[in-house]
């Protein structure tokens, strides 16, 4: 059945043949196939949970911030790059991921509490207040 009957935009980061053969031809189960092996190489959700972490301020005051939330999870792994539009009203932004195994950090639902790495959230909560964070961000720009 045909939702859309006149014009659609599809956004894609490459514009390669194979997804828009895809895409009209309805081979869905083909795109998740290739797309949730995508994730698994690149280990992106659902493989690991992202935790992001949003710092905005003056330059120096931002890289020194940076730095030492960086080092305080070290034993995380975080990775640390700048914000696609890093500056914004003369204050920069730069982010931290941090990706875990996603049964160290579980959404909870009607049948559990979930299960949160307590050491992961001490220091979550130990980071200063000017800094965003954001479990399952919707982007990592």
């Amino acid at each position: 059945k045909t939702l859309c009957e006149r014009n659609f935009i599809l956004q894609t980061r490459t514009a390669e043949k194979s997804i828009f053969e895809q895409l009209i031809e309805g081979d869905i189960l083909n795109f998740y196939r290739r797309e949730i092996a995508e994730r698994k190489e690149f280990n992106y959700p659902p493989f690991v949970r992202l935790i992001k972490i949003t710092i905005t301020g003056k330059k120096p005051a931002i890289d020194n911030e940076k730095e030492k939330i960086m080092e305080f999870f070290s034993s995380y792994k975080p990775e640390g790059f700048s914000a696609f539009v890093s500056k914004v009203k003369n204050l920069y932004r730069t982010h931290i991921v941090i990706r875990i195994n996603p049964q160290n950090w579980t959404i909870p639902n009607m049948n559990n509490g979930g299960k949160i790495d307590k050491e992961l959230l001490r220091r979550l909560y130990s980071i200063p207040q000017s800094a965003s964070i954001q479990v399952e961000p919707e982007d990592l720009l």
